[in-house]
């Protein structure tokens, strides 16, 4: 296809991309996600200690074990080697032989047949034929032999069995086609791909490549084993994750590439690295141990040559050992009444009442107050009520509240904004308002002069953006940055510009506002923003983005990024416009399109790929879109008739759709028959660490030999 990256319109099933985290709900059962969604757990492996006999948490049709059992493995077998895939498990034994149990409708128990094993089974391997190592994909698995040759079984729908072929699945051992001359020594394996670390220190992958985790710098799928393109450096380890990979080499030096949605590869961005990239350690620490993120490809970790260990990537369940929690999503919506609405993650308040701690239907929320417009930033919300009040509440650490002070507010606490203020917006950690006399008023985080005062410094008050022309009409915020457009149709834009998302032809940073330059004949009429980009609508009804693209959401058919204003590829007269965090939407008669990020289905075009060229959302046919609220894995979209749908990501419920489900095709929300409007969403777009972190703070004293990553 010429229009999104590689999947039918019509799946709406995930398949080798990024899965929506699942977990269970605190204090009660696991919530069951249909396969494929569930992620890998499929690369770590963790020989038992000596002498001891195999133990597993195993889970039957019918039975979930809460503690350790013996597995049923042969008496007198002695197991050196274990390894764990979505639904299955194996095991190698002292004299080369592997066994398997679980899940098996890809044959990836490898015994000739489709069954489920809930006791360990021979993989059917020839006679005389040594396993050495093994590793496990999701779905497939993969044997090291004495001889240095590979096996693997199980499914195979994007070349994850490395023989050449895509035959949909195996359930007998098949010949990986090693080049000739090429002698593997070390395994190892991520969702869907396979890897070797050769003789003469080379490393070969193979199989699904749509975020770069086969590091030879493309997107493209192999089905027989690909030389990774590593720089002139001697590797020793490979570790496959979940849907990236690392390298450790002799002078314990780490290197990736592969998914990074959730900043797990360690490089300071969530860009998806197609080339084995070097991560860089806090002091040049060298690296002794990796653990890729392979139960769900989300979070890493690395044990340092000082004994620390060092974390980075999703931190949604406090995972990282860092002394943090990052939030999840929340929502908000109004009903007709102006009353609240909230559902989602409230682990910040976001709700603007301190419990429940989630929910995954809408809640009214008791507050005295009448709302008439909201806004949610990362981990704070913004309300207007009809008289022209600012109210917030959430987190508070950079006085993004606007109240003052600092510190976490549980309720709504009126915001003390000079004049009647006609709308209200968030960035990230920031807050801005439009008055009627059309000034705009900033306050909160300001390390890159989001607050366009013409300097660097935080402020919890609200400070008017005094360089700013008189008669702004609209504000917008990106994540770190500003924009306003005023009465005479000019642009102003100010804060982060790293990927050129001020639209004035360089990257430099801006402390004040500054006009955007989109000739002499365009009148932009609308203005969005995303993450690192934005999107001016003009009076004949064209669309033009700048910024970041490294999803397409710039629109354009490509990933180039433009520090200028470039035209997006919609059809025939736009009406509206809106962005997300890598996303753009915009309404043509009635049909809503969609473009760029979309590795959970957040677009609502029904696949999970990322699109370069608008798509149509998959929406109730004659109902037209008052808002998209879309900052990050999911979005909300509210109609004109009062309902809201939800589409992407649901690990916190944050869809309202009372499930946890990811979707690509977008859900009603459960509004209990209340009637929604101007749904937000809020949260942080990845909930992740994006630099390795020491966790040694936790740890003084101790000094550690072996990780272990769930």
């Amino acid at each position: 296809q010429t229009t999104s990256e590689a999947m039918p319109k019509n799946s709406s099933t995930r398949r080798e991309d990024p899965p929506e985290r699942h977990r269970h709900t605190p204090g009660g059962p696991y919530r069951r996600l249909e396969n494929p969604i569930l992620p890998s757990v499929g690369t770590t492996t963790v020989p038992p200690s000596k002498g001891q006999s195999l133990f597993a948490c195993f889970r039957t049709s019918s039975l979930d074990v809460a503690s350790p059992s013996p597995t049923l493995i042969p008496a007198g077998v002695k197991v050196t080697q274990i390894a764990a895939g979505c639904n299955s498990a194996y095991a190698l034994t002292s004299t080369g032989q592997v066994y398997a149990w679980g899940a098996n409708y890809s044959g990836q128990l490898g015994d000739g047949g489709r069954a489920q094993a809930s006791a360990p089974v021979l993989v059917g391997l020839a006679a005389g034929v040594k396993v050495t190592q093994i590793a496990a994909g999701c779905n497939s698995a993969y044997a090291l032999t004495s001889t240095g040759q590979v096996y693997a079984w199980g499914s195979d729908s994007v070349g994850e069995l490395g023989n050449g072929s895509h035959s949909g699945s195996v359930s007998s051992p098949v010949l990986v086609e090693m080049p000739v001359g090429v002698q593997p020594v070390q395994l190892s394996a991520g969702n869907s791909d396979g890897y070797v670390l050769t003789s003469t220190h080379e490393i070969y992958a193979w199989g699904s490549n749509a975020l770069g985790q086969l590091g030879d710098g493309s997107r493209t799928n192999a089905s027989i084993p690909t030389k990774v393109t590593m720089p002139n450096v001697n590797v020793v380890s490979v570790v496959g994750g979940g849907f990236n990979a690392f390298a450790i080499t002799g002078t314990h030096q780490l290197y990736v590439w592969g998914g990074n949605y959730d900043g797990q590869d360690g490089v300071g961005s969530t860009v998806d690295q197609y080339r084995p990239v070097k991560v860089t350690m806090p002091g040049s620490v060298g690296v002794e141990q990796v653990n890729g993120a392979s139960a769900g490809g989300f979070a890493s970790m690395a044990l340092g040559s000082n004994g620390v260990v060092y974390t980075w990537g999703a931190n949604f369940d406090a995972q990282l050992g860092i002394g943090i929690l990052t939030t999840g999503y929340h929502s908000l919506a109004l009903s007709g009444n102006g009353q609240l609405y909230a559902w989602g993650d409230n682990r910040t308040q976001g709700f603007g009442v301190a419990s429940p701690v989630e929910s995954e239907v809408p809640l009214k929320v008791g507050l005295s107050e009448t709302f008439s417009q909201l806004a949610s930033g990362c981990d704070h919300s913004l309300a207007l009520t009809s008289t022209g009040q600012v109210y917030a509440w959430g987190a508070n650490q950079d006085g993004q509240l606007g109240i003052g002070s600092v510190g976490t507010v549980a309720s709504p606490s009126p915001v003390d904004v000079p004049g009647t203020v006609t709308a209200v917006v968030a960035g990230c950690l920031s807050s801005y308002a439009l008055t009627s006399t059309g000034q705009v008023y900033a306050w909160g985080a300001n390390q890159d002069g989001q607050l366009g005062i013409g300097s660097t410094d935080a402020t919890p008050v609200p400070t008017l953006v005094s360089s700013l022309p008189a008669g702004v009409t609209q504000v917008v915020a990106g994540e770190y940055s500003a924009y306003a457009l005023t009465s005479t149709g000019q642009v102003y834009a100010w804060g982060a510009n790293q990927d050129g998302q001020l639209g004035i032809g360089s990257t430099v940073p801006q402390g004040s506002p500054a006009l955007v330059s989109l000739g002499n004949a365009v009148v932009p009429t609308e203005l969005a923003a995303g993450y690192s980009d934005a999107y001016a609508l003009t009076s004949t009804g064209q669309v033009y983005a700048w910024g970041a693209n490294q999803d397409g959401q710039l629109g354009t058919g490509t990933r180039a990024p433009s520090a200028s204003p470039v035209l997006v590829g919609l059809p025939s007269k736009v009406q509206r416009v809106w962005s997300g965090y890598n996303q753009g939407f915009g309404e043509v008669n009635g049909t809503l399109y969609a473009w760029g990020s979309n590795t959970t289905g957040q677009l609502g075009t029904g696949g999970f790929f990322n699109v370069l060229t608008p798509l149509p959302v998959v929406l109730p046919a004659g109902q037209s879109v008052t808002n998209v609220s879309s900052p990050g894995v999911s979005t909300l979209f509210s109609l004109a008739n009062g309902e809201v749908y939800g589409v992407g990501g649901n690990l916190f419920g944050q869809l309202g759709d009372n499930s946890l489900l990811t979707v690509a095709i977008p859900a009603m929300v459960h509004s209990g028959g209340v009637n929604l409007h101007d749904a937000v969403m809020g949260g942080y777009p990845n909930y992740a660490q994006l630099y390795p972190t020491s966790i040694s703070a936790m740890l003084r004293s101790v000094s550690l030999t072996k990780l272990v990553v769930g």
